[in-house]
């Protein structure tokens, strides 16, 4: 296991036709295609069969098995790529090369999991992991660089980006369930989708729900944990919902249950539950004190992990490798089993008993303009200040506009697919997921091990599709059907709430409010909701207050030069939210690091820094 967060991909793939005889160089053929690699986890692999390598990263299933060989076998089978990419399940980038007819693919999986951005500069095809070193290779041949402050502006408001355009006018993502395509004496990259979301088909309901999605997790945690080598797994486990779904799915896995990890600032109420949760299980548990400051020296490396686009604060686990007791091959976590199954970002609210706000919701009515319900309603938004005060105000309409676009692009793409209503709400957020503001917790693992989310699976995602709204807010089928994998596991607490994970959320609410009248009529005591000190997660101001480096950076953000260059921003309202967050009237933690994170990627991107350090190279 390598701790060094210095990792990743760069292809660079030359078009260019050339003669019989410049095609010769000192007797050897003239190499076209050039891949770098460093220090991935999983290990980029290789496999050969007669004209063709196909590289390989992340966690491909085929075949029912997590297996290079079963991914080459299917190949061998097919040999129609559009074929084969669909065989494929689970999470993965997949390089296809024939070197005979100079021709190249790169495979999306139906999540986009793995970022890639690419661009097409001549006869230069470039590909990266990272957006920070594609514009790092593009400097370096003597390119320019031409940053789109919308987006910038779109990151700002959003906390991610939508579709597949990026900073850069000139690089773009890799769209998800796509097959790239190039080859010698093309001058444009070729994109089909080999597998688009099918909105028509209905989930069933009542037991048989239950049951599809206890199986569904079932099966899933077979394939993610069904490796051809034996393989130590670790589980990030909290004291709430998915990761205890997780684990109770991997019991009758016929692996080795997985070693569960709870990381805090102390030995909380959440900790304390995840340890009696893996003790049901039989399973050994270890606490790891979070660092207060764990981004102190690793703030450029956090913002290159994040490319940029989404908030360095949310990679959660930089270097945390060498904190283990033990070291595992694989890191797990129940990431997006809350938005599949229980529709986290639904529009919704909290249902009021009593006058108090419960712990169940009822679905909000979008309103008539689907796109600015959404861009001022969705959850993860920034919303703990108006995004288009920052703006100056000559630039406000036409910033929120481009913002407008860019979401009824993306929203007019899931109608063509029929998604409507809430399915078209969820499509915002599904399609290309790793752009997600979750997602670079997972990529933080990845710079020291293995890391796999089992929601990531084919079957479990056209389940979720097919689910109604009224079927995942509240999230009963879901709790219901981890109460079949595991009750035991069920009946310990949710440390969300204090009271049995097993119970609805909607008899959560009324548990709750009974406690309170009886504690009130006769002085019984009921369990306390946890606080914010009995979570995973600290607050954001707290974990960039702890660092000097990035207290200094804030200090520092209202005469960005980088900032300032997009002549977007408002640097006297910027240097006005950096005064009130100092003198602690108001905590701008959030927008500030979205703010950083724009400030110092641009500053990395123009001054090449944290350059990719390739280990490993091919020529072909």
């Amino acid at each position: 296991m390598i701790d060094s967060p210095d990792f990743g991909f760069t292809l660079n793939f030359n078009s260019k036709l050339l003669d019989s005889e410049s095609d010769i160089s000192n007797g050897e053929r003239i190499k076209r295609l050039r891949i770098e690699v460093s220090d991935m986890h999983p290990e980029f692999r290789w496999i050969e069969h007669i004209d063709w390598r196909i590289g390989v990263f992340g966690n491909p299933i085929a075949s029912g098995a997590r297996s290079d060989k079963a991914v080459q076998d299917v190949f061998i089978r097919t040999e129609n790529i559009p074929e084969f990419s669909r065989s494929l399940n689970g999470s993965f980038l997949i390089v296809l090369y024939n070197h005979k007819r100079q021709k190249l693919h790169i495979i999306s999986d139906r999540f986009s999991s793995l970022s890639m951005y690419y661009a097409m500069d001549g006869n230069d095809f470039r590909a990266t992991m990272f957006l920070s070193d594609l514009i790092y290779m593009r400097r370096e041949a003597g390119l320019k660089i031409d940053i789109d402050s919308s987006a910038v502006f779109e990151f700002v408001a959003m906390r991610r980006l939508f579709g597949v355009h990026t900073y850069e006018k000139n690089c773009f993502y890799l769209d998800s369930a796509s097959i790239l395509s190039v080859e010698s004496g093309d001058l444009k990259p070729y994109i089909s989708k080999y597998w688009v979301p099918d909105f028509s088909k209905s989930a069933p309901s009542g037991r048989e729900l239950v049951s599809t999605i206890s199986s569904s997790l079932a099966n899933t945690l077979k394939l993610h944990m069904s490796d051809e080598d034996e393989r130590s797994f670790g589980l990030f486990l909290s004291g709430g919902l998915d990761a205890r779904a997780v684990l109770a799915a991997s019991i009758d896995s016929g692996s080795k249950p997985p070693l569960c990890v709870t990381t805090c600032l102390k030995n909380n109420n959440e900790s304390k539950v995840a340890a009696e949760v893996a003790a049901i299980i039989g399973t050994d548990h270890c606490f790891i004190p979070r660092p207060v400051d764990l981004y102190e020296g690793n703030l450029d490396t956090a913002v290159r992990l994040c490319s940029g686009m989404h908030s360095f604060v949310e990679c959660q686990f930089l270097d945390y490798g060498k904190r283990f007791p033990v070291p595992v091959d694989s890191m797990m976590m129940g990431l997006v089993l809350d938005v599949f199954l229980a529709g986290l970002y639904l529009p919704k609210e909290e249902v009021k008993l009593f006058g108090r706000k419960s712990l169940h919701y009822r679905l909000r009515a979008i309103g008539n303009d689907f796109v600015s319900d959404f861009m001022t309603s969705v959850s993860y938004r920034l919303k703990t200040l108006d995004p288009f005060i920052l703006l100056q105000k000559d630039k406000r309409s036409k910033m929120k506009n481009a913002l407008q676009k860019s979401l009824a692009d993306v929203a007019d793409r899931g109608r063509k697919l029929g998604a409507t209503g809430y399915q078209l709400w969820e499509y915002m957020h599904h399609h290309n997921f790793s752009r997600h503001y979750s997602f670079p917790m997972m990529t933080s693992i990845r710079s020291w091990a293995d890391c796999r989310s089992p929601g990531l699976e084919n079957n479990l995602f056209e389940l979720a599709i097919s689910m109604s709204a009224e079927q995942k807010v509240n999230a009963t089928a879901y709790i219901h059907a981890t109460s079949l994998l595991s009750k035991s596991v069920m009946k310990v607490r949710n440390a969300n709430t204090n009271l049995p994970a097993w119970m609805p959320l909607p008899m959560q609410s009324l548990a709750k409010a009974f406690l309170i009248v009886g504690n009130r009529l006769f002085g019984t005591p009921y369990p306390q909701s946890p606080g914010v000190n009995d979570r995973s997660w600290p607050m954001v101001n707290t974990s960039m207050a702890a660092s000097a480096e990035i207290t200094k950076a804030i200090q520092e953000l209202p005469d960005s030069d980088e900032l300032n260059a997009l002549d977007i921003f408002d640097m006297s309202v910027i240097r006005q939210i950096v005064r009130e967050h100092e003198s602690g009237t108001v905590d701008h933690g959030t927008a500030l690091a979205v703010l950083l994170t724009v400030s110092r990627f641009l500053w990395m991107a123009q001054n090449s820094v944290n350059k990719f350090k390739p280990c490993r190279s091919w020529e072909m």
